[in-house]
């Protein structure tokens, strides 16, 4: 039988530490790890995950702040689902825009997951668009819908640029294509 630290008046004793000692110990083992495999990054990677991070803090604030058709308008032209895609791209930096997309698209996962909040598709989707045409490619953001009688309408956006799947993927079965910007 386990004993409960909380409940069994040993958790300020010297026999037991507290559950809270434990947590913290852990999350400073878990935070140095963590610092440790920062520095050993490129430089590169470095910075593409303090944009990255830097952008899904922003555009999840925008998100709560703003009314979607101020954001929709600084993530490209609106049009209809069936319009043709954009032609490849060149990208700014060094390497060809499939490995430049594949780098952020990593960027961004990497920020979604160490950051303490929860960064749905959406906030992930926009800031690697961001990122994307920052660096003078053609990134598209596809927004999708899942409707069904006996559920809650469902919404979801994915990202992809030149062919390139970066955010969002694999999109479940179910989900029909409503917009996409490019």
């Amino acid at each position: 039988m386990a004993i409960n630290c909380r409940h069994d008046g040993l958790a300020g004793s010297s026999l037991l530490p507290s559950a809270k000692k434990l947590t913290e110990s852990k999350l400073l083992r878990n935070r140095a790890a963590w610092l440790q495999r920062f520095a050993r990054l490129s430089r590169q990677q470095r910075i593409l995950l303090l944009e990255a991070s830097l952008l899904l803090v922003i555009m999840r604030l925008g998100i709560g702040v703003f009314p979607f058709r101020a954001l929709a308008a600084t993530s490209g032209k609106c049009v209809s689902p069936d319009h043709p895609v954009p032609e490849p791209s060149t990208p700014k930096l060094p390497g060809d825009a499939a490995a430049t997309a594949m780098k952020i698209s990593w960027a961004v996962r990497c920020a979604s997951r160490r950051l303490p909040f929860k960064f749905v598709c959406l906030p992930q989707a926009m800031a690697a668009n961001w990122m994307l045409r920052r660096r003078k490619l053609r990134p598209v953001l596809h927004l999708g819908i899942k409707a069904s009688p006996n559920a809650p309408m469902q919404a979801h956006a994915w990202l992809d640029c030149d062919g390139v799947p970066v955010t969002g993927y694999p999109v479940a079965a179910g989900f029909g294509e409503v917009a996409k910007f490019q």
